[in-house]
């Protein structure tokens, strides 16, 4: 697994990292997903996080970066992030084409399903992808490369990235399609008590739970959100979201999750 450095601060303030997740990009700048043009959401997230005045350390990018699986969409996605001015780390989701995302994606050689270090911390970004289904694996060398990260970390703490929830959420359509083998990546994440917290994607919502000292994370999407708790499909009405992380060198781990208004729900405000 390809590993990328980055400084610590100076200043001794933690490692800060942006989750983006989601974007579900089309080559067509018309493209929609449950009535939201994805590109225009995106635009409106990115000037968002550009207007508070704060630059990431990293962004993390947790699948399902493109809904037509195209070049042209993970192009201009990457042109987009190009606004935030920081590194840019990104794994698959089931709408991608792996691919055609690293191909785009390659600024460093850990840029695509990478290992992040910097300071005490290290972050794995992991596949979960599958051929053809919606519901994710991590492959046995995938899990393979997860433990070489582990064991190479010395006295780092790690933050572990995917798509797939590992864990059920509450929502029982989403339930059937989330990470087959989460049990083991699970139960690997907490014999190592470095591990510090697992990061995903796909499910479009907010999860923020503790198995131990293991925090366990979803995030809302840049562009349509669903609701929480539902046996069906269902969609939530809260805006387009994105997570920040920081990381403090004693391990400790905290983050908050900022939106745009609820207007941006089912599309662009009128």
């Amino acid at each position: 697994m390809e590993t990328w450095a980055i400084s610590p601060r100076d200043d001794g303030r933690p490692l800060r990292l942006l989750q983006l997740t989601d974007t579900h990009l089309f080559a067509d700048p018309g493209g929609v997903l449950y009535g939201v043009n994805t590109r225009n959401s995106l635009t409106a997230v990115i000037a968002a996080i550009k207007r508070a005045g704060e630059r990431p350390d990293a962004i993390l990018v947790t699948g399902d970066l493109s809904q037509d699986e195209s070049t042209t969409s993970y192009r201009i996605l990457r042109d987009m992030l190009a606004q935030l001015e920081a590194p840019v780390f990104v794994l698959p989701g089931n709408h991608d084409d792996p691919a055609a995302l690293r191909a785009i994606f390659d600024a460093n050689a850990a840029s695509y399903c990478g290992v992040i270090e910097s300071g005490n911390w290290q972050i794995a970004m992991l596949s979960s992808w599958q051929e053809k289904n919606v519901g994710g694996l991590l492959e046995p060398r995938e899990l393979e490369r997860f433990a070489q990260v582990l064991e190479r970390a010395g006295k780092r703490f790690t933050l572990a990235c995917v798509h797939h929830q590992p864990v059920a959420i509450g929502s029982a359509w989403l339930d059937r399609i989330g990470l087959v083998n989460g049990d083991e990546f699970l139960a690997m994440a907490q014999r190592d008590e470095r591990v510090r917290g697992i990061l995903w994607g796909h499910v479009h919502q907010v999860f923020d739970e503790y198995r131990g000292r293991l925090r366990l994370l979803a995030s809302p999407s840049t562009c349509r959100q669903f609701a929480p708790r539902s046996d069906q499909f269902a969609n939530d009405e809260l805006g387009p979201g994105w997570r920040w992380l920081s990381l403090f060198a004693d391990g400790t781990l905290e983050t908050e999750v900022q939106r745009l208004p609820s207007e941006w729900a089912a599309g662009e405000p009128v």
